[in-house]
């Protein structure tokens, strides 16, 4: 087997959706994939939020899934008090012509966290360093390997995988 200790992986699962990152260690990265969820409330987790925008349902679930991905760059979870995670302001990006939300984090000013529709009723979220280089790499893995590709798979059998 392959030495692999310098890389790791950020995983999630929401609904049918499995996501993964293999990336260098010397990167931070967090991941998320969430599925949005209409009767799902999200208020405890947005409270500083909720009263500095305007937040509709996609824009919540955009934020709750970075705060999540926020969570596992810092290797906490969503366990530490909730105000590390507060956003202090976001943007809309056009990035490789897909629709991507920008957070800025009030505790954390040199990490960003980005989110994105992947396909109706999901969304994906990462956090990483504040790079425009790194997020046009990521963005661009995300769609070639999602949108070009269409490697969404709604079923996968054991039987498929193969370990050495």
């Amino acid at each position: 087997m392959e030495n692999i200790s310098g890389f790791e992986i950020s995983i999630s699962h929401s609904g049918k959706l499995v996501f993964l990152a293999c990336f260098e260690n010397k990167l931070p990265l967090g991941i998320d994939v969430q599925v949005m969820e209409k009767n799902l409330n999200l208020n405890s987790m947005l409270e500083r939020e909720n009263k500095t925008f305007e937040l509709d349902k996609e824009l919540q679930f955009m934020m709750v899934s970075s705060k999540e991905s926020l969570g596992k760059v810092l290797r906490v979870g969503l366990l530490a008090n909730k105000n590390i995670y507060d956003i202090e302001d976001f943007c809309i990006r056009e990035i490789e012509g897909l629709k991507v939300y920008e957070f800025k984090f009030h505790k954390f000013k040199f990490y960003r966290g980005y989110a994105l529709k992947l396909v109706p009723d999901y969304i994906v979220s990462f956090v990483t360093i504040n790079s425009n280089e790194v997020l046009l790499n990521i963005i661009g893995e995300i769609k070639r390997s999602v949108f070009e590709n269409q490697c969404i798979v709604t079923e996968r059998c054991l039987d498929d995988i193969f370990i050495k």
